[in-house]
């Protein structure tokens, strides 16, 4: 950086003032950048969750809407069991 300073009219003090800020910002920037490639991350497990165990999922799904069905039938044949 020190051929910037020479471009610039800054003094010393001024010039460890600056750097000193852009070093904040791009501390900043870093753990910006940090939680979303986190986030991004989480997600993907999740999905490789999902994928891996679609079969067991499927099969959750399908056993509760059979028993969903048998519930509305019986109700639905109730009186004709007479």
């Amino acid at each position: 950086m020190g051929y910037l300073r020479e471009m610039t009219d800054l003094t010393p003090e001024e010039w460890e003032l600056l750097c000193s800020r852009m070093g904040n910002v791009m501390v900043r920037v870093a753990h910006l950048v940090l939680k979303v490639v986190a986030l991004f991350l989480a997600v993907a497990a999740v999905v490789c969750a999902v994928v891996a165990y679609w079969d067991k999922l499927s099969t959750l799904g399908t056993w509760k809407r059979d028993k969903m069905q048998k519930k509305v039938y019986s109700d639905e044949y109730e009186d004709f069991q007479e």
